[in-house]
């Protein structure tokens, strides 16, 4: 009997072992509320920051993009809204007098509202420093009429800002009368 007793102490931990055992997981536990709580309060405060930057460049977006597009669209679309929680952009579409999502727009008339909005961010983010403005083949859909009238902004920005334009489509007939620096790669 007493070897069996023997060998089952020797398979069984001891109450000592599981109660050490019991404050290791305790404090893992207590570690993972933690950061539990932390993930909590960092996802707060980004919810506010979030809010914050939606709050602050929302109606400036607005309001700055609409002379651009309406000269980018040739005078068809002249307003558009951005929830400022969702971001959702409606674009007012003058022959329902309705404001529609932007994704109901045709390809080139998306490309032309990103457009406008991407030039606008540019500054709106950028604050005091005048970086870049990098264009990666964005007038593939314009028809010529629109294309024209964004070369005439682009033009208008290149005065005070670099723009940098990726393209297969040859543009520097479009672009030698203001441009510096035109690259073609063959």
């Amino acid at each position: 009997l007493q070897t069996h007793v023997n060998t089952t102490r020797s398979l069984v931990e001891s109450p000592e072992e599981i109660k050490e055992k019991l404050n290791v997981v305790e404090e893992e536990i207590k570690e993972l509320e933690n950061k539990i709580q932390e993930h909590n309060l960092a996802a707060q405060f980004l919810e506010l920051a979030e809010t914050e930057v939606h709050q602050k460049f929302t109606h400036p977006l607005e309001i700055e993009s609409k002379p651009i597009l309406k000269s980018v669209t040739n005078g068809h679309y002249r307003d558009l809204k951005i929830n400022e929680d969702t971001l959702d952009l409606l674009i007012k579409v003058p022959e329902i007098k309705e404001y529609v999502d932007v994704s109901i727009l045709s390809q080139g008339a998306r490309d032309q509202v990103y457009f406008t909005l991407r030039t606008v961010m540019v500054n709106l983010l950028s604050g005091n420093l005048n970086i870049p403005l990098i264009l990666d083949d964005p007038f593939h859909n314009f028809d010529e009429v629109r294309l024209k009238n964004t070369i005439e902004i682009i033009k208008q920005i290149s005065k005070e800002k670099q723009i940098i334009l990726i393209s297969h489509r040859p543009y520097h007939n479009e672009f030698k009368n203001f441009a510096t620096n035109v690259i073609e790669l063959k």
